[in-house]
């Protein structure tokens, strides 16, 4: 099988040299975000992902910032203290946010992307299940996300063949997410949160 289904939508699986990624969450966060900027909005990335599959980049149309990359095109800032010019129509952060140190820093940085977006702009994030504590997220995250606290929808896409990595769309609450890390690396489950701005 060769694509997946998101939100009614079929997708191809995302293979790249760089970081495995038909392997991984990246086979399917990165099909659908590239999706959305192909739109021709007005783009934000928050952490520096797509550039690394990007053919043309840094020629490409949308912005991106990121705390610590070095990469041509990339400005080095934070979420939480970034000041851009001018609002979005696209806002796109792919397995970054779950870096931040607490519920409350993830609070306020989503609050603070909503703010950034015109109107009908969409703010699109994805985040690991289950990560451990040591390399980002921990249970304050999950937490967080399924308690709808964040004022986003919430669509949970599980791996749910570890032979063929296959991805499927999966209810929200009413089976436990998978366990990071195994069957196979990295996240198992992943959170794909989206805002429109009214």
């Amino acid at each position: 099988m060769s694509a997946f289904r998101y939100r009614g939508n079929v997708y191809p699986y995302f293979n790249a040299t760089y970081n495995g990624t038909r392997l991984n969450e990246r086979a399917v966060e990165v099909p659908i975000a590239m999706g959305y900027l192909n739109q021709s909005l007005r783009a934000l990335e928050v952490g520096a992902v797509l550039p690394h599959y990007l053919p043309l980049w840094p020629m490409c149309a949308h912005e991106c910032i990121d705390l610590y990359e070095e990469f041509s095109g990339v400005l080095n800032a934070d979420v939480l203290t970034y000041q851009p010019k001018g609002k979005y129509g696209l806002i796109i952060s792919i397995s970054t946010l779950d870096h931040l140190n607490n519920a409350n820093e993830l609070r306020t940085a989503v609050s603070r992307l909503k703010s950034w977006l015109i109107p009908s702009g969409l703010l699109f994030i994805t985040l690991p299940a289950n990560q451990p504590a040591e390399i980002g997220g921990g249970p304050w995250l999950d937490g967080l996300v399924l308690s709808g606290e964040l004022g986003m929808s919430v669509t949970r896409m599980d791996k749910v063949n570890a032979i063929h990595h296959l991805w499927e769309e999966r209810p929200l609450l009413t089976s436990p997410s998978l366990a990071y890390g195994t069957p196979t690396p990295n996240a198992n489950t992943v959170y794909l949160l989206e805002y429109v701005n009214e």
